[in-house]
């Protein structure tokens, strides 16, 4: 009682408030609280089975910053050294963190208080600290301490959570038993994983070994013990993304339960996510600040610099995005009301308002501690840290909640990031709440409020981040505030591709597979839909791009250079942005017209057509257009053609107003009919009536703009701007392979295949993964190494234009077996497979590539690239060449002048990919055939008028022996050169066509043929080539005519058919006996000399023996025989290196001088020496 006594005569009237609680608390809770110091914990959580304790060290490393993780909420800590383990950059061997993890803190049978601070919160004295503690104050009767359940203790007491789960983290199955470990899942039974790299982990504060309750503990002294946990359960997860501007970032979301067996609710509840954040191994050199406008924690080195780095130290930051929502009005500015009031309570600038209930609570006090004044060590201190208290047992313990920074003097410091108070009812259960307030007028407490509290989950969300310096830190902290604010929904580069490396003798075969070309980017999911806020219909969900090869001598981040890379053929493709720069509001539309751009005027005039330029677009109040090209700086006046507008080699600056109907006037007697202008009613545009109407469509640089709606006031200026195709990357296909040589054996590299992608009209246009880095060294062969090799490739069935090329990139994995190429039925081009002749199974099937890239998987080994020509004309040749008499007309064929092409693609054709042979056409005086004759603009249009002899006959020279086929041609009605039969002229006007069919030659004309127009009805005709052909001129400017015995031949490729079959044999990586040589054997660098280049360290000495066998045994003796070590070399890869430390078998190093080695094996010895200076 005496202790009891002295803090009344402190308080004064705080007696009575003890008294006036006490009758204020329910029966039920004060029988619960009596039979509590007797009976097992009831707060024990209905789950008792803990999975144990589970630490790995590498944690997330997906990005930049790699962060130790365990699954009892310590984080960023090398558990097994003790020692801080957030590394940051990864692989410098720098860290930060030397702890860190999650606090609750509340109480259990006290009452809910909406004040943090009573009276005056400056005061220096500790009266409202105190009266804070003194309604859970264990010494008042029936009294509770407030426990705090810790998550890190940075005074080196114990960590009180325990793990219900492992700690799962994403794209690290080796760490796990199972292979489908992943505990989250869609609904399609997928892995559930948000960013590149989440991890999971649920623990819980009941484990009775874990809680923290002797001398010097969590509860204090001794005296004043927390006997049991809270009676929570925390869902940890994280999420980390790798892409260049979040690649130091982590998000960690704490989810929390009360799982209390009692369902007792939490009163008085805070949750704090706090940093020991060591800065280097100097831990007492480092600062604290606080960015209150950013909710942003930081800690950083005092003199930018610390012990053993190699960088100058960055900033440690924990930047806080989400609460709990208030169950209950606070007054968190401890004016004694709710109110609007924002009140300045540390007189530090930081302006703190009161939270509603409803609202989220936010950050709601940032403190600091630090080892040197001494941490928060017991319950009453840690909560009053959580409450934005100050702490210490003595001194100033006053309601403070933001501390802005520590000053100049650096210490080893910690902060808190605190949120509460709330009430933390157990899922589903609802509690009627009464809220207590301090009553500035009776010195006492007085009801507030009557709440109905629903009992959910409360979160948590920190992002943990590093920055380079002080003007990137906020930066960084904006990109997480942004990346949580669309709820962790970020387009993705594609999957990352599973690299090997195979070292080999001054060089490395790395190959990849493919999963990153089909992987899809789940932001899809949200740009796909209509009703989504994120709706982009241009977004694409497959977006594969290409790959990037780096290579790095240290593995470090901002170390790795580009080698190599590969991409699809991809562009973003002409478009045109329109937006109002001036003017009222236009209630009608201005569109641009992509359709009848592209598939009518650049189509028919070409893409040159298409300016790129930007435009001013105005309607005068006469309603003319007035167009002004913002590129160029001039005016563009209307077109004043007569019938169409048309450019000549170069863009027409000038612009032309048609009707809604720009489509042609088509006639079949007149295939080329183009549109014409609707402006006036004869059709004419001369630059007088191209005036503005609803629906009409403006012509300017390429553009269809349609306009819709009345016409627009003057004031009104519209911007168009248009946009040339671009071209993404190089365009030069995709590789799954590579071949890095000129190394240097026994140095270590490390490489790494990233995947990108590209989406032509979003932000950001391209993701690639971030670099891990795969260390690989390489070394020389084992002596007598035959390599595994491919040879003797045959085409040894069918007569096809295609070939097969067979690359080994992995030398460990070729089988040794031999192969088939070959192709399956079906429609051309023929998919193919590859068979493994010794197991006669396939080891590839249904691939479609044949273009001959690189763009082939890897199987058994090797890259396998099957080419097969596309279906077109291989050649053409007139024998003798002196006496081409024709050339092409220009329509847009591949061959002969752009005057001759496959059938299809001229009018169209019926013919099969595989028909194609070889054709003459024999010009002749005497050996003459009939042709099937059709009249352009005749009735009907390209009808047969008749079967007619023509000075020529056609062969098919494939066959054996060649055969006789038929041909067609197409006079036009009305010209000179109409004279039944085949016979070009100098002009284009006779349109003398000529069509080259696959049918057997008749001397009496085919049913089949005079029946169908063949312009109409193209597709069923067989025609293998058709041409388009006008007379040379000679000397004197008359047409040239053919000569006797002349020879046209067109052959085609002749691509892959299922007759086709390619072969080939491979030799297996082996040994042979015969070629161990065991005089090739070396010691390199010999003499070594103080330091070999290739060694990882000055602490560590290296040379290598080369070109050993696969199995040996290495001596190293000293000049007078002793022996100073014994290596044993045996390599299932063929590795032909071992390397020597430079240590005896006792562990020391050896002295300069001359030593001796000894090399026994199957195959033999060797002897030799080496030198050492050092």
């Amino acid at each position: 009682m005496e202790k009891f006594k002295k803090k009344r005569v402190f308080l004064g009237g705080f007696a009575f408030l003890c008294l006036l609680l006490l009758l204020l608390l329910p029966m039920q809770g004060r029988a619960r609280t009596a039979t509590h110091q007797a009976s097992p914990p009831l707060a024990k959580t209905a789950q008792s089975d803990h999975f144990g304790t589970r630490y790995i060290r590498h944690g997330l490393d997906v990005n930049d910053f790699r962060v130790p993780m365990t699954n009892y909420s310590i984080f960023g800590q090398f558990v097994e050294l003790g020692a801080a383990g957030g590394e940051w950059p990864k692989g410098s061997n720098e860290f930060y963190i030397f702890g860190a993890g999650l606090w609750v803190g509340g109480t259990v049978n006290r009452p809910s208080l909406q004040t943090l601070a009573f009276g005056n919160p400056r005061s220096s004295i500790r009266r409202d600290s105190l009266l804070y503690l003194t309604v859970i104050d264990t010494l008042a009767p029936g009294g509770t301490y407030p426990t705090v359940v810790i998550g890190y203790e940075p005074s080196g007491g114990a960590e009180e959570f325990s793990g219900l789960t492992d700690i799962f983290i994403s794209g690290h199955p080796e760490d796990y038993d199972d292979p489908d470990y992943w505990p989250l899942r869609n609904e399609d039974g997928s892995p559930l994983i948000v960013g590149i790299q989440d991890s999971y982990t649920e623990y819980d504060d009941q484990d009775i070994e874990r809680w923290d309750i002797g001398d010097a503990s969590n509860a204090g002294d001794g005296v004043d013990i927390a006997k049991y946990g809270l009676g929570i359960k925390v869902i940890q997860r994280t999420h980390s993304w790798n892409y260049e501007n979040n690649k130091t970032i982590h998000f960690f979301i704490f989810d929390i339960v009360n799982m209390r067996q009692d369902k007792a609710p939490i009163r008085n509840c805070f949750l704090t996510v706090m940093c020991d954040a060591d800065v280097g191994p100097t831990a007492n050199d480092d600062l604290v600040g606080f960015d209150a406008s950013r909710n942003l924690g930081y800690c950083y080195d005092y003199d930018r610099a610390e012990q053993g780095f190699a960088r100058i130290p960055g900033f440690l930051a924990y930047k806080f995005l989400e609460s709990p929502v208030a169950t209950y009005d606070v007054d968190l500015n401890g004016d004694d009301q709710i109110s609007d009031d924002s009140i300045d309570v540390n007189s530090d600038g930081v302006w703190v308002k009161d939270v509603r209930r409803g609202e989220p609570l936010g950050l709601t006090s940032f403190k600091t501690s630090n080892l040197q004044s001494g941490d928060p060590d017991t319950e009453a201190e840690k909560f009053l840290i959580m409450a934005g208290h100050n702490y210490p047992d003595v001194a100033d313990q006053r309601y403070a909640p933001f501390d802005l920074g520590t000053g100049t003097s650096p210490v080893d410091q910690r902060f808190f990031q605190n949120t509460g108070p709330f009430l933390l009812a157990a899922v589903g259960d609802t509690v009627v709440d009464t809220v207590w307030a301090y009553d500035p007028k009776g010195d006492s407490l007085k009801i507030a409020s009557i709440e109905t509290i629903e009992g959910d989950t409360v979160r948590v969300v920190v992002a943990v981040l590093m920055a380079p310096d002080e003007e990137q830190l906020p930066q960084v902290a904006d990109i997480a505030q942004s990346i949580y604010d669309i709820g962790f929904i970020l387009p993705r580069p594609p999957d990352h591709p599973d690299v090997w490396l195979v070292p080999d003798d001054r060089k490395v075969f790395i190959s990849w597979d493919d999963r990153a070309e089909h992987s899809q980017d789940p932001y899809y999911k949200f740009t796909s839909d209509p009703e989504n806020a994120l709706y982009d219909p241009l977004y694409e969900e497959v977006d594969f791009e290409g790959y990037r090869l780096y290579r790095s001598r240290s593995g470090l981040p901002g170390t790795f250079e580009l080698l190599a890379s590969w991409d699809k053929s991809s562009v973003t493709p002409r478009h045109v942005d329109i937006e109002q720069l001036s003017g009222p509001g236009f209630e009608g539309s201005v569109t641009y017209d992509e359709f009848w751009t592209e598939n009518w005027f650049l189509a028919v005039y070409g893409t040159e057509l298409f300016t790129g330029q930007d435009y001013l677009v105005q309607v005068k109040t006469d309603g003319s257009f007035f167009v002004s090209n913002l590129t160029l700086g001039t005016d563009i006046p209307a077109s004043d053609e007569q019938e169409h507008w048309y450019f000549h080699g170069e863009p027409p600056y000038v612009f032309e107003v048609f009707s809604w109907d720009v489509n042609p006037i088509f006639s079949e007697n007149d295939e080329d009919s183009l549109p014409t202008s609707r402006s006036t009613a004869e059709r004419v545009a001369d630059g007088t009536y191209d005036d503005y109407f609803d629906g009409c469509w403006l012509l300017v640089g390429g553009m269809a703009i349609q306009f819709s709606g009345d016409v627009p006031s003057e004031e009104v200026v519209f911007r168009i701007t248009a946009h040339l195709e671009e071209a993404e990357g190089e365009n030069q296909e995709v590789s799954h392979s590579y071949i890095d040589s000129g190394l240097i054996n026994g140095v270590t590299y490390y490489y790494d295949v990233i995947a990108y992608d590209f989406q032509p009209f979003s932000s950001p246009r391209s993701l690639e993964n971030g670099i891990t880095g795969i260390a690989v060294t390489p070394r020389s062969h084992a002596a007598g190494l035959v390599e595994g090799t491919a040879y003797d490739v045959e085409h040894a069935a069918g007569s096809s234009d295609g070939s097969v090329e067979v690359l080994v990139v992995q030398p460990d994995s070729v089988t040794g077996h031999d192969y088939e190429v070959g192709f399956h039925e079906g429609d051309p081009p023929l998919l193919w497979y590859l068979k493994d002749l010794q197991t006669g199974q396939n080891v590839l099937d249904n691939m479609s590539n044949q273009s001959g890239n690189d763009d082939y998987p890897v199987v058994n080994g090797m890259v396998v690239k099957v080419a097969g020509p596309e279906l077109g004309i291989a050649s053409w040749e007139y024998l003798p060449s002196g006496n081409r008499w024709i050339t092409g007309v220009n329509w847009g064929g591949g061959y002969f002048f752009g005057g001759l092409d496959l059938g299809s693609i001229f009018f169209g054709s019926s013919i099969e990919p595989a028909e194609y042979v070889t054709i003459e056409v024999r010009f002749s005086a005497t050996e003459r055939q009939k042709a099937y004759d059709y009249l352009r603009g005749g009735d009907p249009s390209y009808g047969y008028i008749g079967y007619f002899e023509v000075p020529f006959t056609v062969w098919d020279m494939t066959a054996d022996p060649p055969r006789q086929i038929n041909a067609a041609f197409v006079e036009n009605n009305g010209q000179p050169e109409y004279d039944s039969t085949w016979g070009p002229s100098l002009s284009t006007n006779g349109r003398e066509y000529l069509f080259i069919l696959l049918s057997d030659y008749s001397e009496t004309p085919l049913e089949y043929y005079t029946t169908r127009r063949i312009y109409h009805d193209a597709e069923e005709f067989d025609v293998l080539y058709a041409g388009w052909f006008v007379a040379r001129a000679d000397e004197e400017g008359n047409a040239r005519t053919w000569t006797e015995g002349d020879v046209f031949r067109i052959t085609p490729f002749f691509i892959n058919l299922a007759s086709d079959k390619f072969t080939f044999k491979t030799n297996k990586k082996r040994v042979d006996e015969n070629l161990v040589d065991l005089g090739q054997i070396r010691v390199v660098p010999n003499p070594y000399i103080v330091r070999n280049a290739w060694e990882p360290s000055r602490d560590y000495s290296r040379i290598a023996f080369t070109h050993l066998p696969e199995k040996c045994t290495i001596r190293i003796y000293t000049l007078s025989g002793d022996l100073l070590q014994t290596l044993e070399h045996e390599s299932a890869t063929f590795d032909g290196n071992e390397n020597w430390d430079l240590l005896t078998k006792n562990n020391q190093k050896i002295a300069a001088g001359i030593y001796i080695y000894h090399v026994d094996s199957e195959y033999g010895e060797k002897i030799g020496k080496f030198a050492v200076v050092r």
